[in-house]
């Protein structure tokens, strides 16, 4: 399931990404849950595939609701028009925009923020606040100075590193993420299999997934929420077992 999944899974998330959205995410993120939840479930091969296709299918049809989808369709020349805009959004569109980060700020016309980014980062992911305009509409503004639109220019995270702390920032940013995704690992995969926990095992390597994009403060909204959710349910399941005289230390595992 997990190289099964993985190919479509990744194709099929850029695809509705770049059609409902706009943007892109990041490269791991549906690797790593596809190849997370596959190694609970490798007696179900055939299931597993039979699910991962009809997502496919089903999120194709759903990007091609969004307006900018109708918009493509109805043009006489769409495939032309559609393949080589989707290419460049989801394989270069974040690489491009970091290299001219880059290159500003090696010629002084960006200066070190020395976190400046990461504060203004922090803050706006409080729900329904934005504090300070988004870097990524200061770099649309700079290469394009007579442009109007409200458009964004994304970079990835190791850019935002640079843009604060230069190189120094990125190798100690880096490790950090490292030494977060091994100790997470490490702690998820000793989890009992159990139903629930498979499920928060899964969400929570796509949030851990999602922090090559964001950074480790990005992924912090969608934890809380989560693992939430998770205790609500878990207390439920608890609160069922107990109404029946059950032990939770009783419930069955999946097997491996």
């Amino acid at each position: 399931m997990g190289l099964a999944g993985t190919g479509p899974g990744l194709f099929n998330s850029r695809l509705s990404i770049y059609l409902r959205r706009g943007t892109t995410g990041s490269l791991p993120v549906v690797p790593g849950d596809c190849g997370g939840g596959g190694q609970f479930h490798a007696p179900y091969h055939h299931t597993s595939i039979t699910a991962v296709v009809a997502m496919f299918f089903a999120l194709v049809f759903l990007s091609f609701t969004s307006a900018k989808a109708v918009r493509l369709v109805n043009n006489e020349h769409a495939i032309l028009n559609f393949a080589p805009q989707a290419v460049h959004r989801i394989f270069l569109g974040n690489g491009k925009n970091s290299l001219r980060t880059v290159d500003f700020i090696r010629q002084g016309v960006i200066k070190h923020r020395y976190g400046e980014e990461h504060l203004k980062r922090t803050i706006s992911y409080i729900p329904s606040v934005q504090y300070g305009t988004p870097f990524a509409h200061e770099l649309y503004k700079l290469i394009n100075p007579r442009g109007h639109n409200t458009s964004l220019y994304t970079a990835s995270y190791l850019c935002v590193l640079y843009l604060d702390f230069g190189i120094p920032g990125v190798m100690f940013g880096y490790l950090v993420m490292g030494l977060i995704l091994g100790l997470s690992y490490a702690y998820l995969f000793e989890r009992p299999k159990q139903v629930l926990n498979l499920v928060g095992i899964s969400f929570s390597i796509f949030i851990l997934g999602r922090m090559a994009h964001t950074g480790p403060i990005g992924m912090i909204p969608s934890a809380i929420i989560l693992y939430l959710v998770y205790i609500i349910f878990k207390g439920g399941c608890y609160f069922h077992l107990a109404l029946h005289g059950k032990k939770p230390d009783k419930v069955k595992e999946l097997p491996a």
